[in-house]
């Protein structure tokens, strides 16, 4: 007996249908996981470190319950003094009883450079949903690679540090790739924490289901405009980048050079006049 509810021509779109809803659902399975689509708007980006704009404000961190105060013009210098300024220390766990924990530069000389140079750019082109994200990664040995991963983040007045991962050592390839896509996660157990400096404080962000036991992620909160307003202490042993690049200037020598890296910045059309003038405001109200 002929089926009366079979009628080819009606399957035909079905047939359509199911594949499309086949490939959608395999995608991911077929690699789609393990390259996450990236909305990130990339400053500097090398096999080895990078430093991009980073859309994650609204997806539930406890950082995002308002906007950043995003673009932000602040020349190297300034940055290079900021990052100077920035320790870490072991976890007292690891140390052995009755040995203090010794507090060491977060960045080295080289990180300090290359982060200065790509974190004026960046916070210049950043918008208000943007984090300013980097990855830095050196080897240590044969097998193994150091990974550095976080981000920085403008509220108000302060300048926030999200350290996700210091020095932590990789050795699969995959687990690098993974810290790479996503650099706010920590990866595993923390081995440091950062120490507060002058015009700093530390506290820790509530952790996640999503997170690594006894993983750490701490917000370093940067008072920066007392910081580059203040004198800068000498230094001994060791050469100082940012001396060296005049940080002991006086407050209008401050605004000056930040008003002339404001004007080439939108001169180059990297921001626009509405931004210009509002930065410009926010310049002139600091002195």
């Amino acid at each position: 007996m002929k089926n009366l509810f079979w009628k080819p021509e009606l399957m035909k779109p079905l047939a359509g249908v199911r594949l499309f809803l086949c490939v959608a659902l395999l995608a991911p399975l077929l690699g789609g996981c393990n390259e996450p689509l990236r909305l990130a708007k990339p400053i500097h980006d090398s096999p080895d470190r990078y430093v991009m704009l980073d859309p994650r404000y609204g997806m539930g961190d406890s950082w995002a319950a308002k906007p950043f105060a995003h673009p932000l013009v602040m020349d190297e210098k300034d940055w290079a003094r900021l990052l100077d300024g920035i320790s870490v220390k072991p976890r007292k766990w690891l140390l052995s009883i009755g040995m203090a924990p010794e507090a060491r530069e977060a960045f080295d000389k080289e990180e300090r450079q290359y982060l200065a140079r790509y974190l004026t750019e960046g916070f210049a082109r950043a918008r208000p949903d943007h984090w300013v994200a980097f990855f830095l990664s050196r080897q240590r040995d044969h097998d193994l690679i150091e990974v550095t991963s976080g981000a920085f983040f403008v509220t108000g007045d302060r300048i926030h540090l999200a350290l996700a991962n210091y020095r932590y050592a990789v050795s699969m390839p995959f687990i690098q790739e993974q810290m790479r896509q996503d650099p706010l996660r920590p990866a595993g157990e923390s081995f440091y924490e950062v120490v507060p400096g002058p015009y700093q404080s530390v506290q820790a962000v509530a952790g996640d289901l999503n997170r690594p036991l006894f993983s750490h992620l701490s917000d370093l909160d940067i008072q920066y405009q007392a910081i580059l307003s203040s004198p800068v202490a000498p230094r001994t042993g060791q050469e100082d980048f940012a001396a060296q690049a005049g940080n002991s200037r006086s407050q209008p020598d401050q605004v000056r050079e930040r008003l002339k890296a404001l004007q080439k910045l939108w001169e180059q059309g990297l921001i626009s006049k509405e931004e210009y003038q509002t930065q410009r405001l926010r310049i002139l109200s600091s002195l």
